[in-house]
Parts: C-alpha cells; sequence; structure tokens
C-alpha cells in the first residue's frame, strides 16, 4: 500500500480484460519471489505495478530508502491467509487445495 505524508492511499485501475475484478480500483501487490525478504518484494512489486522506485540508501539489516530524496518507511501492517475459490477443488484431507499467506506492506 503506498501512502503519502497527508495519508492518502495510491490504487491502481485493474484491466477491463482481467478474470476477477475488472476495472476494479485496488492496491497495488503481487508476491514474493523465492529467497526473497519481505522488503526487497515490496520494493520490487512498487516498481513493476506503479513505476515508482525508490532508491536504497543503506544496507541489510539497516537499510533505508528514499524517494526523491525524502526518507521512505516499509513496514508490514496487515495479515491474513487466504484459502482460494471453492472451485479449485480440496485434498483428501478436506484442506483447500490453494492457499495464499497474504502481507499488507506500507510504504
Amino acid at each position: 500500500m503506498v501512502q503519502d505524508v497527508e495519508g492518502k492511499v495510491f490504487l491502481t485501475r485493474r484491466a477491463a480484460g482481467m478474470l476477477n475484478f475488472p476495472k476494479a480500483w485496488v492496491l497495488p501487490g503481487g508476491h514474493l519471489e523465492e529467497g526473497e525478504t519481505l522488503t526487497e518484494g515490496a520494493v520490487r512489486e512498487l516498481v513493476e505495478e506503479t513505476g515508482i522506485k525508490v532508491d536504497s540508501t543503506g544496507a541489510y539489516p539497516n537499510e533505508t530508502y528514499a524517494y526523491q530524496g525524502k526518507p521512505v518507511k516499509i513496514e508490514p501492517f496487515f495479515a491474513f491467509e487466504s484459502s482460494g475459490r471453492p472451485d479449485t477443488g480440496v485434498e483428501s484431507d478436506g484442506l483447500p487445495q490453494n492457499t495464499h499467506f497474504i502481507m499488507f506492506v506500507r510504504v
């Protein structure tokens, strides 16, 4: 979730041809690549989804970020598990086949 100092939130609009929620206004997002930290994934997805690039100003674990010379805070703020669509079936133990852990990160 991209939020400015006034608390305004940046949304993107899904394409009309999307299978799920066409033309809906949504938070930019994506998924982590294998071996990626939460912060690395958030920074990469921010660029991929919005074109907004924040610059790293330090080295991990005290890495900080900036946008146009101003500090940027990157912090997780909400999480939940999603079990996917019911039409995708279930395993023999009755659990959903498709589950995801969803983490919201504020930039």
